[in-house]
């Protein structure tokens, strides 16, 4: 739980919200351009508060098309995430906890396991 704790209060934004299940926390993101960078950011947070870097995820199941030339690139990946031409499956392990970020033309979430 302390990872989980550090994450919510030292490394997110006091607006962000995280909803609990019995297994996982989840955090939902606005599809859009902003919603893509701010769950990006929040990612970067929480593997920059523990020492991991975002370019190293323990799996990544990731497809972007040729437009999509940095995954930084935020209204462009926005924009093939929406059409369907793109999506981010990305995971890290933190604490025995998995850090997951999902982007797809259905949402943009984060998951912490439990």
């Amino acid at each position: 739980m302390n990872f989980v704790k550090k994450a919510t209060t030292e490394n997110l934004r006091l607006n962000d919200i995280w909803l609990e299940s019995d297994t996982y926390y989840v955090m939902f993101f606005k599809k859009n351009t902003i919603g893509v960078k701010h769950a990006m950011d929040n990612v970067k947070e929480i593997l920059n508060a523990n020492k991991l870097s975002f370019e190293t995820p323990i799996v990544e199941k990731s497809y972007l098309s040729s437009r999509v030339r940095d995954i930084n690139d935020y209204e462009q990946l926005d924009l093939n995430l929406s059409m369907g031409k793109a999506e981010v499956y990305k995971s890290w392990l933190i604490n025995d906890k998995v850090v997951l970020l999902k982007l797809n033309d259905e949402l943009y979430q984060i998951l912490i396991s439990k």
